[in-house]
């Protein structure tokens, strides 16, 4: 089972210890932070933000970074339940008035931008239907 506690409790901490030692995330990287300015979540306050895995395009057999990366599309079975090696949601989430907003995923740098061959993540806003924002004009 993973460890979502970002440190251990501090009763267990040693005398000698150094701040930053107490991080139960793996370093592997710096984490990647989202930062979004602008209108954009004041206009849809219920949008819902999340990394969604995505896949390379290829052209010769080879990646072509000059293309648009596809969202690898969740399976009907994994619809309720999506894994975490497709879909991650933020860890954290904060706001500096007026108009910045942060969110802090467990995803290195590396991996969100798809470097050392991996398939890079990708952002995705996703505005929810029902609300009143959404409404068609007749």
């Amino acid at each position: 089972m993973r460890n979502i506690h970002f440190f251990p409790e501090i009763q267990t901490w040693g005398a000698a210890s150094n701040l930053g030692d107490h991080n139960n995330r793996a370093a592997a990287g710096a984490q990647a932070v989202l930062v979004i300015r602008g209108q954009l979540l004041k206009r849809y306050p219920t949008a819902v933000i999340f990394a969604q895995h995505a896949l390379w395009r290829m052209t010769d057999g080879k990646i072509d970074p000059s293309l648009p990366r596809m969202l690898d599309a969740l399976t009907p079975a994994e619809e309720t339940n999506p894994p975490r090696s497709k879909l991650r949601s933020p860890l954290y989430e904060a706001k500096a008035d007026p108009d910045i907003y942060f969110f802090g995923f467990d995803l290195t740098v590396a991996e969100a931008k798809g470097q050392s061959g991996q398939n890079p993540r990708r952002e995705v806003f996703r505005h929810q239907a029902t609300t009143g924002r959404a409404a068609f004009r007749a």
